[in-house]
């Protein structure tokens, strides 16, 4: 086979006069596949016909194509590779993936929307909207259905916006006159699907404090309440008591009808966080019940964190603590939500102050839960409990992991980090030898302590730390 630079001239000619005709016939050929195709079950999707699916993938119709020969006497060059060709290719033969996503509350600017949570005996509505695969999108044509649920409008909970057009909501500015299968209340909100959550679990030498966080996390029923995929527990220097630890918390899962954990570590190993968080969201991206596009989400806790339990202290029918455990439910949702609306971090605790004062914060609901919201650059990352969106901590937070492996930049300052080389994964991110302040991502944290309309206040503490001996 000849090389591209020892090809000859007469032969690159030849192929570059005929490139435009062979795109050309190319395109026919596909066209009379299209046309003589009559029945397109779409993966399970009813359609009538392959109008209905290229419609829907935003592909022209060729009945409506004017066929002409590519070239610059026939206007634009329709086809001068195989970009075209390929991409309506691709469209057709991509396996299609059902996305099931809900309607968008619309409320006034100083209102607060509550959705409930859609009623899993109900049909789904068919959007009819099926996007066609991309490198941004993933492999996988995402056909769109909408479960509807109802909202509700709590005045006053929010600041009134200054925009000139928001702040004139929940009207719309026209009306229709054209058919529509929506409503301006309930559109769909395409951008929030689902996503899978798993939970991850980083112990060092600490059996004891791991054994009682992981029987907490069972007497609160945490895995079926957020919702949990699987629960991957690294091991750090992995012991005997380790072993016995674990040995009764899969038999735990197995007598509750939940899948085992995932047990990882060795007696050698020793990761820092940063390399605990990576390696879970990789396996999470490797699960069977992982995110096709890697969209995961992960809910970490180091060893010595448990749920406080909902307590009422005074007798009075409320709760004077663990009022956030006791809503484990929404609180998940409402994250699955705020990671797909920008928020990549979210810690599940009460922002942190210090002598300067408190990071300014705004409110920014989601999904009913309310949560206060700041840059990265006014408040610092924390190893306490949070949930990561894992696609983004892979893509600008794991190379900093891996620098931490073994640069001595990256060891920590505290007692014995530097004498056994490990990086305080915490620090490095808060003195600013990773790329955090200098950043924009907007993190969000659970408000301190609300009061409801009679006047009563909740402890929105939601995790206590405890250390319970080492071994």
């Amino acid at each position: 086979m000849l090389s591209r630079t020892a090809m000859a001239p007469s032969a690159k000619n030849k192929i570059a006069k005929n490139l435009p005709w062979l795109a050309f016939s190319a395109l026919t050929f596909y066209i009379g596949i299209f046309i003589g195709s009559s029945e397109d079950n779409d993966h399970g999707v009813q359609n009538n016909n392959n109008h209905d699916r290229r419609r829907r993938l935003w592909l022209p119709d060729p009945k409506t194509v004017e066929l002409r020969p590519p070239g610059p006497e026939n206007g634009v060059v329709v086809l001068s590779d195989r970009a075209n060709t390929d991409l309506i290719e691709t469209a057709l033969q991509a396996e299609e993936r059902d996305v099931h996503v809900g309607n968008m509350c619309r409320c006034g600017s100083t209102q607060m929307p509550f959705s409930a949570r859609p009623d899993p005996t109900q049909t789904p509505m068919d959007t009819q909207i099926v996007q066609y695969p991309s490198k941004a999108t993933g492999k996988q044509s995402k056909h769109y259905h909408m479960h509807v649920s109802n909202c509700e409008c709590k005045p006053g909970l929010l600041e009134q916006t200054h925009d000139k057009y928001m702040h004139k909501m929940p009207r719309r500015r026209c009306q229709n006159t054209n058919p529509t299968r929506y409503s301006w209340g309930a559109m769909p909100d395409f951008g929030v699907e689902e996503l899978p959550l798993f939970m991850s679990s980083l112990s060092f030498e600490s059996p004891l404090p791991l054994n009682s966080s992981l029987h907490n996390y069972l007497r609160n029923d945490l895995h079926r309440r957020a919702g949990i995929v699987d629960h991957f527990i690294q091991l750090n220097h992995r012991s005997e008591a380790d072993e016995v630890v674990i040995a009764e918390y899969q038999e735990n899962l197995q007598k509750l009808n939940l899948p085992p954990a995932t047990i990882m570590g060795s007696p050698e190993e020793n990761l820092h966080p940063g390399l605990a968080i990576a390696k879970s969201c990789r396996a999470a991206e490797d699960h069977p019940w992982g995110h096709p596009n890697g969209e995961n989400l992960l809910l970490f806790l180091e060893k010595d964190w448990s749920f406080i339990d909902p307590i009422d202290t005074d007798g009075d029918g409320k709760l004077n603590a663990g009022y956030n455990t006791n809503r484990l439910e929404d609180i998940f949702r409402s994250i699955n939500a705020l990671t797909q609306r920008g928020v990549p971090y979210v810690r599940l605790g009460q922002k942190m102050c210090g002598k300067n004062g408190c990071a300014d914060t705004y409110k920014c609901p989601s999904q009913g839960v309310m949560w206060e919201c700041t840059r990265s650059s006014e408040q610092r990352w924390s190893n306490q409990p949070f949930v990561v969106d894992c696609k983004w901590f892979l893509r600008y937070m794991e190379p900093f992991a891996l620098l931490g492996i073994d640069d001595g930049i990256m060891m920590g300052c505290r007692e014995g980090m530097q004498e056994g080389k490990y990086c305080d994964w915490e620090e490095a991110l808060q003195d600013g030898r990773i790329s955090w302040v200098e950043n924009q991502w907007t993190t969000a944290m659970l408000p301190n302590k609300p009061c409801d309309d009679s006047g009563h206040c909740y402890d929105f503490h939601m995790f206590f730390h405890h250390e319970e001996g080492g071994t």
